[in-house]
């Protein structure tokens, strides 16, 4: 009947509640397409969620694929948990195609809570090429005050001094990944480098600290804009870390070209990690707080002690120490580039968590705000108000 009456949407309707779901498929199918308003997906993601025959919550998720919409998303997280498997296998494989920033949590969650054995890794591996989503192996050297290892990762192929990558832990309980800067970059090997400090018990990054060589996490990145170095030929430069601010400097003075590299490391005491690959790359000098090593105080104070002085500034810290470089970068009319740091949720822009007030309207938002993750983490300081 609904091929000899391709016009009738009365029968279409009808024998779209047919109880046999090869009928109920084909009826769904010719309304979809004569859907021309678009009208039809909130219909078909209440036949996803609620036919008890799979092949017709199939039928409906293929056609709601057609839509792109916001009810194609939900029919994707929803059969991401689904229990069928050629749902949950095709709802992977759109959402590799969406694309969808929502989705990236889910995919990873599924990822981390199937059992290794039965571990499909294309769950994870679909939104690789839209998401930016790794599979990480990891190569683990832990150090005396800051958790230190490498990651082979194809983020690695196209990151860059400044960047920054999501990790996410292996307990699937904890929803939200862990924004870490990037310390070095081996394009060679595809090997990422990050350091980072253990901020607690039961905190994901003292899940990290218990990894081992040979472990697989997934990763998002490399994400952010990343440090402008190449403006900084052929003049004096400051590059200034404070604190777990320290690690990004060292990729960034390996990579510059500059007239005279000055590296200001400031600590809290004596344990200076990453003090020789530093010396290595620039002229180093130590601030810490006790005055166990170097000028006792700050990084400004390092400054002033030494009678420092340069034509540019790239620091990353903690966002007094920034406040304080900004106000003496404006005051000495030098240009500064400073990335901000900011308790992160999605890490890609979506949710709008991180933001910091900004001269200019965000195209985003419509607000006087900037995404550090998105748009920063490197701002330019007279572009924002810290």
């Amino acid at each position: 009947d609904i091929v000899k009456n391709p016009a009738d949407r009365q029968l279409w309707e009808k024998y779209s509640r047919s109880a046999i779901p090869d009928v109920q498929s084909l009826a769904w199918r010719m309304l979809a397409d004569q859907d021309e308003r678009h009208e039809l997906s909130p219909r078909l993601l209440k036949l996803f969620r609620e036919s008890p025959c799979n092949s017709v919550r199939m039928e409906a998720l293929k056609l709601l694929s057609r839509y792109a919409n916001d009810d194609f998303v939900e029919a994707i997280r929803l059969g991401l948990y689904d229990a069928y498997e050629l749902i949950r296998r095709n709802a992977a494989a759109y959402a590799g195609k969406c694309g969808d920033p929502r989705l990236i949590g889910d995919v990873v969650r599924v990822w981390l809570n199937t059992p290794e054995s039965e571990r499909v890794n294309d769950v994870l591996q679909s939104m690789r090429a839209d998401s930016g989503i790794q599979l990480a192996s990891l190569k683990v050297d832990g150090g005396a005050s800051a958790n230190d290892f490498l990651m082979q990762t194809q983020a690695a192929d196209t990151a860059k001094p400044g960047q920054f990558i999501s990790m996410y832990t292996t307990d699937g309980s904890k929803l939200l990944p862990r924004p870490i800067s990037i310390c070095e970059i081996d394009r060679t090997r595809g090997m990422l480098r990050v350091v980072y400090r253990v901020t607690g018990e039961n905190t994901g990054t003292e899940q990290f600290s218990k990894l081992k060589s040979g472990d697989t996490i997934p990763v998002i990145g490399p994400l952010g804009n990343g440090f402008p170095y190449e403006k900084a030929e052929g003049k004096k430069v400051f590059l200034m870390g404070g604190g777990i601010g320290v690690p990004p400097i060292l990729e960034l003075a390996k990579q510059m070209k500059c007239e005279k590299k000055q590296i200001l490391a400031g600590y809290r005491d004596a344990q200076t990690f990453l003090k020789e690959e530093f010396e290595a790359n620039g002229e180093l000098y130590i601030s810490t707080e006790d005055g166990s090593v170097g000028t006792k105080g700050n990084v400004m104070d390092a400054i002033r002690e030494n009678g420092l002085k340069a034509d540019m500034i790239y620091a990353c810290g903690p966002t007094p120490m920034l406040r304080a470089i900004k106000q003496y970068a404006e005051e000495q009319g030098i240009e500064c580039y400073i990335s901000l740091e900011e308790r992160m949720a999605c890490g890609i822009g979506a949710c709008l968590a991180c933001v910091c007030r900004s001269k200019e309207k965000d195209a985003h938002s419509n607000v006087n705000n900037k995404r550090i993750c998105k748009d920063g983490p490197v701002f330019l300081a007279t572009e924002v108000e810290i």
